[in-house]
């Protein structure tokens, strides 16, 4: 690796000559689906709950054991490289409306799930309590 990092330095020992002068960015001409697309990206990091964060509130809640919190996250990844091609397929025969559809169904899957966890988390403490 040192070697290859030696004949690198001695083949271009100004790295910085490499690079094109005088490139000018501008976000004036960009097309309206862009402004669209980087919305909607901004919108879903914003909204994105890491999986360790997830991991954390099922452990401290006592949800599940601690030893089924990776398979948790296994059967997460293979929904996930599922859902994306299945997405993707659709997406590519139909357009942008697959996607609108998919996270209009997402919202509601995610709505219906915490609904359930309120009355769930309800149950449970009014259990206790008596």
């Amino acid at each position: 690796m040192l070697s290859l990092l030696a004949v690198a330095r001695i083949t271009y020992p100004r790295p910085e000559d490499l690079e094109p002068s005088g490139v000018e960015v501008r976000a004036a001409g960009l097309p309206r689906v862009f402004w669209i697309y980087l919305v909607g990206a901004a919108l879903a990091g914003a909204g994105f709950a890491d999986y360790p964060l997830i991991a954390f509130h099922l452990e401290r809640s006592s949800t599940v054991g601690s030893g089924i919190v990776p398979i948790f996250y296994a059967v997460a990844m293979a929904i996930s490289g599922l859902g994306s091609l299945a997405f993707g397929r659709m997406f590519d025969r139909s357009g942008l409306a697959v996607l609108v559809l998919g996270e209009v169904g997402f919202v509601l899957v995610v709505v219906a799930f915490a609904i359930m966890a309120t009355q769930c988390h309800s149950l449970k403490t009014t259990s206790t309590t008596q």
